[in-house]
């Protein structure tokens, strides 16, 4: 009890190195093969946010597709039914199944990137992606609002990644 009474009063820099592992006196190396780790993968989010919002865009598009087509028809309260019709709408499912790709991909680079990054990146762009793509499938989109929205998500990804 003595002893561990004894380190508690010394100062950090005085204990002996068995008793804190934990601590790296190698900072400035470890920064550095982190971010020049983080520089690799800041592309890997630019395209999974460009692959998100791109699809996002074309999911919507294939939901209306599928509303079109269940109007049509006679209205059914089979949820399972409406369900499975949704799917098999190819221009909503095969944006879907490139999506989720593009999610695991995702869950990869949190794996080995600091989430504080990987997750501003991501979003911002697919947020842009998702305004560009609508507006290209003819959406109504303000253009200034989005273009200024745009240039803020930019600069603001810039002050995280730089």
């Amino acid at each position: 009890m003595t002893r561990l009474s004894s380190l508690k009063s010394l100062p950090i820099s005085q204990l002996p190195k068995t008793q804190i592992p934990h601590i790296n006196t190698h900072k400035s190396q470890t920064s550095k093969a982190a971010s020049t780790m983080a520089i690799g993968d800041i592309e890997k989010m630019i395209i999974v946010g460009l692959i998100w919002g791109t699809t996002n865009a074309f999911m919507k598009k294939g939901a209306i597709i599928w509303t079109h087509k269940s109007t049509k028809s006679p209205s059914s309260s089979n949820h399972l039914k409406n369900i499975l019709n949704l799917v098999l709408t190819w221009q909503y499912s095969l944006p879907l199944l490139i999506n989720l790709s593009a999610s695991a991909t995702f869950f990869t680079l949190i794996g080995h990137t600091r989430i504080s990054l990987a997750v501003p990146v991501t979003n911002a762009t697919t947020f842009c992606a998702t305004a560009l793509m609508g507006f290209l499938l003819g959406e109504d989109t303000r253009l200034g609002f989005a273009l200024f929205g745009t240039l803020l998500i930019v600069l603001g990804v810039w002050l995280c990644v730089s």
